[in-house]
């Protein structure tokens, strides 16, 4: 359902965007692959990471919610028979391990975003300007202008959306 959901709307939002900026010029649909060239790019380099990671938090988060049901459901044998410092070095070990993993995690995730906020605030910077350009050189209208703007400030919108989509599939 995602796939359909997000891939085919993106994919028909692309294609769509590319024959309007075709109409008002192919130098600013070029300028548009450009961009997506440059887009596809940062996900292709950040997405197998970033999942890398995902699943590294998970494994300890998993330890840690593992260490500490396995000590409270057998609570009584622990006190018995463990030694309460092993025990807490024990939890303490998976803590610090999750926390290490969550915090490496957080930092490409954050970095990831960043690029990604960054390259979609270029689009519409990169288009409209590219518009005025030709507008000033009578070659485009001022529909054109505010088309083009349209079109690069959904896209920019879109690249989170889709990226963080995804990455979740």
């Amino acid at each position: 359902t995602e796939v359909i959901n997000v891939v085919a709307f993106a994919l028909a939002s692309l294609v769509g965007s590319m024959a309007l900026l075709g109409a008002i010029d192919l130098r600013i649909t070029l300028l548009f692959v450009l961009w997506l060239g440059g887009d596809f790019a940062l996900i292709s380099w950040f997405l197998p990471r970033v999942r890398l990671r995902s699943g590294k938090r998970a494994g300890a988060r998993a330890t840690v919610t593992g260490q500490v049901v396995d000590t409270i459901t057998n609570i009584k044998t622990v006190k018995l028979f463990a030694l309460a410092a092993h025990e807490e070095r024990s939890a303490q070990d998976a803590m610090v391990a999750y926390r290490e993993t969550s915090l490496d995690f957080g930092y490409l995730a954050a970095g990831f975003r960043f690029c990604l906020m960054t390259l979609a605030g270029v689009l519409p910077v990169l288009l409209i300007g590219a518009t005025l350009l030709l507008w000033q050189a009578g070659s485009a209208t001022e529909g054109d202008i505010v088309a083009a703007g349209a079109v690069s400030i959904r896209i920019a919108q879109m690249t989170g959306w889709v990226s963080f989509t995804l990455m979740a599939i």
